[in-house]
């Protein structure tokens, strides 16, 4: 009995090793536009982060999101402390689509907001 003991538990712990490394993480390597990282791989996108006048500090970001069935980029300059800056979105190729913000309240994209879907912030 004590024998068939050890090849049961021998036998669960090797289908418990199996199961585990069969998993696979979710891969989220591709962070938007076919590249890892937008931020520093898409020419465009690294000049227009280098451009804006807020740090990370001050709540700059950039964020992917799905609009009109495309991956977007939600530019978002010194949201926190500075007064009448725009957010503007691009396409992958650098085309801006929409504009925000400023002391008219420009809304270029009125169904932005109700439409968009967040995919994740890929800088800072």
């Amino acid at each position: 009995m004590n024998h068939y003991l050890r090849i049961f538990i021998t036998l669960l712990t090797f289908g418990f090793l199996l199961i585990i490394s069969s998993c696979k993480k979710e891969d989220n390597t591709k962070a938007a536009c076919g590249v890892n990282n937008p931020a520093k791989d898409i020419a465009w996108l690294a000049t227009k982060i280098g451009e804006m006048d807020g740090s990370a500090s001050a709540g700059s970001n950039v964020k992917v999101y799905t609009y009109n069935g495309d991956e977007v980029f939600y530019l978002e300059d010194c949201p926190n402390t500075c007064a009448d800056q725009f957010s503007f979105v691009y396409n992958c190729e650098g085309a801006e689509l929409c504009r925000f913000g400023g002391f008219a309240g420009v809304n270029t994209c009125t169904d932005f907001d109700n439409t968009a879907t967040l995919l994740k912030q890929v800088w800072p």
